[in-house]
């Protein structure tokens, strides 16, 4: 009888682990079942603002396009003008002014290429292509737009280039 009483509480304390065992396995499941819901609902929240976000971007796309564009077509009535009026009989001093106009004009053409260029980047259609460099011309350009300051900076500079390559200045 001892024996019988003593399977029996045996038989009830693995019934119990079972059913600890089993509440267990259930809380688990659910807490799974949780974990993905939320993730679910932070993932589509993530697609949702990473939509929007690019269309942001392709709306500022759009408008730095239309601003170059803009820019470009009457500063190309511009320096055809200023190349026109070049080739008339004028004094000094106007042509002065008209090759400043000139100048001017052509910055911001560059300028407005810059702006299409980025946009290019920013949409990952630019592409590029090895193109010939002449490291004197390139040495020129900067100075060029600043002729005042250009010829006292031209030593300075070479002080981080090789002493053969600066040996034009």
């Amino acid at each position: 009888m001892v024996r019988l009483e003593g399977e029996a509480t045996l038989a009830r304390e693995r019934e119990r682990a079972l059913s600890q065992r089993n509440q267990l396995t259930v809380f688990l499941v659910l807490l799974s079942i949780a974990v993905v819901l939320v993730m679910a609902v932070y993932f589509a929240a993530q697609r949702r603002s990473n939509a929007r976000l690019q269309q942001s971007l392709d709306a500022r796309l759009r408008a730095l396009t239309q601003t170059s564009h803009e820019l470009r077509n009457p500063i190309g009535g511009v320096l055809g003008l200023s190349e026109l009026l070049l080739k008339t009989p004028i004094n000094a001093a106007q042509r002065s002014m008209v090759e400043a106009i000139r100048s001017a004009g052509s910055t911001i053409e560059k300028l407005a290429q810059d702006l299409l260029d980025r946009g290019r980047i920013e949409s990952g259609r630019l592409s590029l292509s090895l193109q010939p460099a002449s490291l004197a011309t390139a040495r020129r350009e900067p100075l060029s737009a600043a002729p005042a300051a250009g010829p006292r900076e031209g030593p300075a500079r070479c002080n981080s280039i090789s002493a053969r390559i600066c040996r034009s200045w």
